[in-house]
């Protein structure tokens, strides 16, 4: 708390007995004439007298204030936010505690702790955390809502608690924060905490009530440590910056009581790839299929902005609501935006010769990796895709069949992609979830499970590599032969028709011609064939040794909350931004 007083005359002090200053800071006397100081003796000293301790002593703030997810609700969450999940035990929220992740955590943890450790500063003399957050500049444009917040504030004594306030220090040149009534606009920039929270039974009402009037509310719940839930804090951003910047929350004596770090933002992605949802039929139950997959995009559970389940009877528009929605609030979590735009389209399969091959069976899939690889194959080559249209499409195939659990669990597959190329991003979908979609792109984007401790299989990428270009070495033999025959066209007599040509017989020489040209053109697509899966193969490998080089930090399966994790699912670690933005810098493949 500072004061500051301006007389325009004289200030007279009398003081009958002693007269004492104390200072933790420093004591500065400034005149614009002379300083006069009469004293019967003087004593100067570079060991002050210790201060009283009832004269500086420290009171505690009234209460303490936690940004947490609005709503705990993750499916309205357009933005990211990551935290230690200390005190989350209080607040009876669905993300994980901080038991349950930090005592998981089976490698890097010394990296991954030190991360909170370095954000922490006191409040009450005890550690506080900050969560941090990341979003858009102009966020509100980029996901179609600004970032919400619910703050739950931890009081002990609601006569010191009753009309206190909640004030806000930020840069103004940076953001615009306040409290809203509407999810849209800044009602107020500091909040006043009023007698009524206490004294009415509709403030004790849960989110979801009927009776309530809006979601931007005020909650009072009565734990065992008193709660205050304001799901007001509404957070604009109209600039991109390199630092972190902090958003602090004072109570009316201008003492810190609480904190958020919002992360730069400068390094966000905006990719020009849109979604391209493929739907798999059968050829013997193409009707049947393509029904199946129908209802399983029309079932799918996702709300709109306003938190109510998005229902629509049309396909196509239920795909374009559904793509938005992920785009702007699932993969805003990422730090990514893509084009909303998407195209829907099928591919026919000859299941016959998959279940010949033992791919899939009558009702299942039975080798995921050999599927996806086959369906898609099929389907770039049948649509001529470009190498072009390859770097700005999300290839989704959606599958009428799935995988069975696995070892006599109840644990299924919910979708999967294969590494062939690290510009392709592909999945096939059996669950057709906006967060299962995420995951697999997550994938795709160079993103591991917590738990997968085990490095990727490089050695059978070298291997197939040296294939590779050992059919190159081969395929250069026959292009040389080529050159050979070419002689051989020119020089050849009449005389020497018709010849054996391997199991051909060239009876004379417009057929040789023909042959040669026909051998020409196909050694030349199989030597450029060849040439691009080598570069493929090579940035693959530079890719999985990237990917294993930059996770250094892993958790024991389901123990965190991470969209990469298969538990409840809110957002993502910092370090995981960190993966995604240095692959990308590298590989500039989003």
């Amino acid at each position: 708390m500072s004061r500051i007083r301006i007389v325009e005359g004289t200030i007279t002090i009398n003081t009958k007995g002693d007269h004492y200053m104390y200072s933790e800071g420093n004591i500065v006397f400034n005149a614009g004439g002379s300083i006069n100081e009469t004293a019967e003796s003087y004593i100067y000293s570079d060991k002050p007298l210790k201060a009283p301790e009832h004269f500086l002593e420290k009171k505690d703030v009234d209460f303490i204030v936690y940004p947490r997810v609005w709503l705990d609700n993750p499916m309205m969450m357009n933005y990211n936010l990551d935290w230690d999940r200390n005190k989350d035990e209080s607040f009876n929220i669905r993300s994980k505690k901080h038991f349950e992740i930090f005592d998981n955590c089976i490698r890097g943890k010394d990296i991954f702790t030190s991360f909170y450790e370095k954000a922490k500063i006191q409040i009450k003399n005890k550690d506080y955390s900050p969560p941090f957050l990341r979003m858009f500049k102009n966020h509100d444009i980029v996901t179609g809502h600004d970032v919400i917040l619910s703050l739950f504030v931890v009081f002990e004594d609601v006569k010191k608690f009753v009309n206190g306030k909640i004030l806000l220090e930020y840069d103004n040149s940076v953001f615009d924060v306040g409290f809203t009534d509407d999810g849209k606009t800044i009602n107020n920039r500091e909040f006043l905490i009023e007698k009524k929270y206490f004294k009415e039974d509709y403030y004790t009402l849960n989110d979801y009530a009927e009776e309530r009037k809006t979601k931007y509310e005020v909650i009072v719940t009565n734990n065992e440590e008193k709660l205050l839930v304001i799901n007001k804090l509404i957070i604009k951003c109209n600039q991109n910056f390199k630092k972190d910047q902090q958003i602090t929350f004072l109570n009316s004596n201008k003492e810190v009581v609480g904190m958020l770090i919002v992360k730069p933002n400068n390094s966000f992605i905006f990719s020009k790839r849109k979604f391209k949802y493929i739907k798999i039929k059968r050829k013997s139950s193409s009707i049947q299929d393509l029904q199946q997959i129908k209802e399983n995009i029309l079932n799918t559970y996702i709300q709109d902005e306003n938190g109510k389940e998005i229902r629509l009877e049309n396909e196509n528009s239920f795909l374009q609501k559904f793509t938005e929605r992920m785009i702007t609030t699932y993969f805003s979590k990422i730090g990514i935006s893509f084009v909303k735009n998407l195209t829907l389209d099928e591919i026919e399969i000859d299941e016959a010769k998959l279940i010949e091959k033992q791919i899939i069976s009558n009702s299942a899939v039975l080798k995921g990796s050999e599927y996806l690889d086959a369906v898609q194959k099929q389907y770039f080559t049948e649509h001529k895709i470009t190498d072009e249209e390859l770097k700005e499409n999300i290839f989704i195939f959606i599958s009428p069949i799935a995988e069975p659990s696995k070892d006599n669990s109840n644990e299924k597959a919910g979708a999967f992609v294969i590494y062939e190329d690290v510009y392709v991003f592909s999945s096939m979908i059996y669950n057709f979830q906006a967060d299962t979609i995420l995951h697999e792109i997550g994938h795709e984007m160079g993103l591991k499970h917590p738990f997968e401790i085990s490095p990727y299989n490089i050695e059978s990428k070298q291997y197939y590599l040296n294939q590779l270009k050992s059919n190159k070495g081969i395929n250069e033999q026959n292009i040389f032969k080529v050159e050979e025959w070419k002689k051989d066209y020119n020089t050849r007599k009449s005389t020497g028709y018709p010849f054996k040509f391997g199991d051909k017989t060239i009876k004379d020489k417009t057929k040789w011609r023909t042959v040669i040209e026909e051998k020409e053109l196909e050694y030349s697509r199989e030597q450029k064939d060849l040439e691009n899966k080598i570069i493929s193969t090579q940035n693959l490998i530079l890719f999985f040794t990237k990917i294993e080089e930059y996770h250094k930090i892993y958790f024991t399966k389901r123990a965190t909350d991470t969209i990469m994790d298969y538990s409840d699912k809110y957002g993502f670690f910092d370090y995981q931004f960190d993966i995604i933005n240095k692959l990308n810098e590298e590989f500039k493949h989003i």
